[in-house]
């Protein structure tokens, strides 16, 4: 005997064996018997299943036991369990498909949006059984025959028999091998058009009224779906916004700091400047040699001062990345190369302010932190500028580093207006600000994320009118990888020994020259090009035991005259010279050939150094021996 499987429509599943005979037909079922019409015959002469009819699947309908309705109601409040769980539409119909037809048969399936801007039902998911022809997605859903041109007339349930006729009211849906019927249920939510959900099916008798009644229940599940997924979707389109909005803040701020550093530097510069113009006049018309002497050791050192603000513009400038590597830093040294950027803001332009502002620092030695420089700096120069802010009719700014167990820690402190605890409860919140207009309020907010990425944590306290102090703590670590920097061991005075022809390949004529001078002074020969074309054509003319390249040279960089160089004569040494924040692995530089890199500017010293380590690097290569 054989009765139907109720999870599966029109699908049959065995009692008891019968030999010789077969069931067949649309039993009614209980939760311990079968009974109802049908037709039995030989088991080897199956009959064929007959089409219901749409009358007895109606009186079947109604005739349902207590048991199957029950069932029934399971599997809509299961459906409307995973439709309320779901917070996109286009999951939201994945469950409509996978579900659906354990409710009601059908062959298509489509889920319309109402679009407020088009003023239709847009056909945003669909579906059809194997062989099917599934509705245009995109497409508009408004069947003139019903009234439906606005959103308001679709209220009830729409029923479309004979679908594909050349007469139908839904133009989308004609043709042959269509659906021969379509339901269209309205799904609306506190007053507003949320969308259709549209069935249809290719047995004209598979739809019974009964069923609208479920679909129409479902309905209220969907409209809860669908107005969960607009408010998903509205929240995450507005956190969109929110976050362009404040990566565009972001970015004004770091302009608006990057402006002030970038004025402080130029003053340093222009002190710089003028110290060396005014000390080389100076130098030259006098006379007394032991104050010629004296000059010129201050020219020296106005100098080496112009090329530590060339160094702190390489720093600062250099653009976040987060693949920067992690190294070993010293928090007083930053703090103060900080200090020495934003001089401007605080001493300067607080002058021109009628405001004085002097600093404090206290510095201890502890083991170093293991960070990024860049993001520190950037904590740091943002704590510097709220706190001159805070100092309106002057003050003192202190930084101070210590160690607290296994922290590092900066604290920077001002003589300011101070915070009341409500203020100072919010000071950390995106957005917030006590600078009116010219403040965004999101400096604070990224400094403590920045200092939170390395393991750390800032803090804050204030007191009204009595000024504030923000910490910075850093975990101590230690290197994993790092190695005791290699000292290069410098060459007081002129080259001992044999004289080393050297090949310089400097495009600047200025620097050519000095450079000249300085390798001249050390004992060497010097043979000068402008481009790394001609450095080639007269290594390749001549003998050299060493060369020296700028990195940037016309007709050739400074690489690709070193490897040519290399693959010439791997036994002869190079020296690579470079203005620009370059970068360069050892891998690389051995590749090349290069002994060392030299930063711009170069001083005697430096030029010692190399030549010392070039002349150990020749005596130890294999050629040598």
């Amino acid at each position: 005997m054989a009765v139907p499987e109720r999870s599966q429509p029109n699908r049959y599943r065995s009692l008891e064996p019968v030999p010789w005979y077969a069931l067949q037909g649309a039993p009614l079922a209980t939760a311990q018997q079968a009974a109802g019409p049908g037709r039995a015959a030989p088991r080897d002469h199956p009959l064929p299943p007959p089409p219901p009819s749409p009358r007895l699947k109606a009186r079947l309908f109604r005739r349902l036991p207590a048991a199957e309705s029950l069932a029934r109601l399971d599997l809509v409040e299961g459906l409307a369990r995973a439709l309320c769980a779901t917070l996109e539409t286009e999951a939201i119909f994945r469950v409509l498909a996978q579900r659906l037809p354990q409710l009601v048969e059908h062959s298509h399936l489509c889920l319309a949006l109402y679009s407020e801007e088009r003023g239709a039902y847009i056909i945003e998911h669909t579906a059809a059984q194997e062989g099917g022809q599934p509705l245009a997605a995109g497409s508009e859903l408004r069947p003139p025959q019903y009234g439906l041109r606005a959103p308001e007339d679709f209220r009830s349930p729409v029923y479309e028999e004979e679908a594909s006729s050349s007469g139908s009211a839904w133009p989308l849906i004609q043709g042959s091998g269509g659906p021969q019927w379509w339901v269209f249920l309205p799904i609306t939510g506190e007053g507003h058009c949320l969308g259709a959900l549209g069935l249809g099916g290719s047995d004209p008798g598979a739809f019974v009224p009964e069923e609208r009644k479920l679909l129409e229940s479902l309905a209220l599940y969907l409209a809860i779906a669908l107005r969960n997924a607009r408010l998903y979707r509205e929240s995450q389109e507005a956190l969109q916004k929110l976050r362009a909005t404040q990566h565009q803040l972001v970015r004004t701020e770091k302009q608006r700091e990057l402006g002030e550093v970038a004025a402080g530097i130029a003053h340093q510069l222009r002190n710089s400047l003028g110290g060396i113009l005014g000390l080389a006049e100076l130098a030259a018309a006098q006379p007394d040699e032991e104050s010629r002497a004296d000059l010129l050791a201050r020219l020296q050192q106005a100098a080496l001062d112009a090329a530590e603000t060339v160094e702190r513009i390489n720093l600062f400038g250099r653009q976040r990345s987060g693949e920067e590597a992690r190294v070993a830093t010293d928090l007083g040294q930053l703090a103060e190369g900080t200090l020495m950027l934003t001089r401007y803001k605080w001493h300067n332009l607080a002058l021109m302010q009628g405001r004085r502002i002097e600093t404090e620092t206290r510095f201890e030695d502890y083991a170093p932190v293991w960070g990024k420089p860049n993001e520190l700096r950037e904590v740091v120069t943002n704590l510097i500028v709220n706190a001159v802010d805070a100092m309106r009719a002057g003050g003192t700014l202190g930084l101070r580093t210590f160690r607290d167990g296994n922290w590092a820690c900066l604290s920077l402190s001002d003589t300011g207006v101070g915070m009341d605890p409500e203020t100072l409860s919010r000071v950390f919140d995106p957005h917030f600000t006590t600078k009116g207009d010219s403040g965004s309020g999101v400096g604070l907010s990224i400094s403590r994320e920045l200092v939170r990425a390395h393991g750390g944590e800032l803090e804050a306290a204030s007191e009204a009118g009595r000024g504030s102090v923000f910490t910075l703590r850093l975990p101590l670590r230690e290197d994993p990888g790092a190695e005791a920097p290699q000292e290069v061991p410098a060459v007081a005075g002129p080259a001992s020994g044999a004289p080393l022809r050297v090949l310089l390949a400097e495009d600047d004529p200025s620097v050519q020259h000095v450079v000249s001078l300085m390798l001249e002074y050390l004992g060497l020969q010097v043979e000068s090009v402008g481009t790394g074309k001609a450095a080639l054509e007269r290594f390749a003319a001549g003998s050299f035991d060493l060369v020296i390249t700028d990195m940037r040279l016309p007709e050739g960089t400074g690489d690709t005259v070193a490897q040519h160089i290399h693959e010439q004569s791997p036994n002869t040494p190079t020296i690579l010279m470079t203005g620009l924040d370059d970068a360069f692995g050892e891998a690389l530089l051995a590749q090349w050939g290069v002994v060392c890199v030299l930063h711009k500017p170069v001083t005697v010293q430096d030029l010692c150094a190399a030549v010392a380590l070039a002349r150990e690097r020749a005596a130890a290569s294999p050629e040598a021996s």
